[in-house]
């Protein structure tokens, strides 16, 4: 939901996209104990009899690989333009059918994505360590390490799908950190960046706010008790084309409508830190006598129990929600 423009890795070294572009393309490139990288394999594509608009294909992928690999978002959509333009999208895949033509499962294998998958893009889920979902913001997406093996427990979506486009499939900026659910639902349609949020290009988070109806929050503000059938949790800004399709690609408002109860939460805690709470907790003091707040921003983080800037969304599952909320409650500014 929040852009993501630079990493701090689980080593905790900051990397910019130059920096992780450069890593990754180095980490596909080179391998060790028989790895044969996907540039060596389109090479191996030119002994198998293809006609001559495929043979241009290949040799346009062999030139241009690392601008293939290293291309933003919006680049891709030129690459795509271009594939359709030159008529080679229906020699790569049968748009009648939506499968794969013969040639473009050599593409798919050539690029080896279930390979670099395997052990290269956890790698680089390591290096990025987006620890939510960056379309729903609602599951984790960690990369954790067990028996000495690092391993990602998310999918990576491809914006532009493997299926269409093969030569996409280990893009790096084609590759994003979801959760299962949103992978499957955001299927294998193609998406324009006009339609959809792209989250290395563009902020959801300030398009729309998650919300409940004017009625319960002054209720609520009020310290009036409020049962979870009593409200609904809404998107904001809903004529709004990229939040109509949101949510009708990741149901949004399906999912957090399951967390009511922390709504109820948030405005409780907002109540009674305006009625009493906020002086007794910046009296706290520690066994030395110092005060144990620095200031009212440790306070709300610590009652939010989430990250309270939008900077920090990717951070942590129903930050953005949990921010919305808040705000509303008049639990953080």
């Amino acid at each position: 939901m929040k852009r993501v423009e630079s990493f701090v890795g689980i080593d905790g070294i900051q990397r910019t996209w130059n920096e992780l572009e450069t890593q990754y393309y180095n980490d596909i490139i080179n391998g060790i104990n028989g790895y044969i990288s996907p540039l060596e394999r389109l090479n191996l594509l030119y002994a198998e009899g293809f006609g001559p608009q495929e043979v241009e294909i290949i040799n346009y992928l062999i030139a241009n690989f690392e601008d293939v690999v290293k291309a933003n978002p919006e680049e891709i959509e030129v690459l795509i333009e271009l594939f359709n333009n030159n008529d080679w999208s229906n020699l790569i895949h049968n748009h009648f059918t939506n499968e794969q033509t013969n040639f473009g499962k050599r593409l798919y294998w050539a690029f080896r994505y279930e390979k670099i998958r395997e052990r290269r893009l956890v790698r680089l889920a390591s290096k990025m360590n987006i620890k939510s979902c960056l379309y729903c913001n609602a599951q984790y997406t960690i990369v954790l390490t067990s028996n000495n093996r690092q391993l990602a427990i998310f999918q990576f979506d491809h914006f532009f799908p493997k299926s269409r486009y093969p030569y996409l499939s280990i893009s790096l900026y084609n590759l994003l950190p979801v959760c299962a659910s949103c992978n499957q639902h955001k299927s294998n349609i193609h998406n324009t960046l006009a339609e959809l949020v792209h989250p290395y290009l563009e902020d959801f988070h300030i398009l729309t706010a998650f919300t409940i109806p004017v009625r319960e929050q002054i209720r609520m503000l009020f310290g009036d008790v409020v049962r979870e059938d009593e409200f609904e949790i809404q998107l904001t800004n809903v004529t709004n084309l990229k939040v109509q399709k949101y949510e009708d690609k990741f149901a949004l408002s399906g999912i957090y409508n399951r967390h009511k109860d922390i709504v109820i939460e948030i405005f409780r805690k907002a109540y009674a830190y305006r009625h009493g709470g906020k002086e007794a907790l910046m009296d706290l003091r520690n066994h030395d006598g110092k005060q144990l707040f620095a200031s009212e921003d440790e306070i709300e983080w610590l009652l939010l129990a989430n990250y309270k800037q939008s900077s920090d969304i990717n951070k942590r599952p129903l930050a953005k929600f949990m921010q919305d909320i808040a705000k509303q409650a008049g639990l953080i500014r």
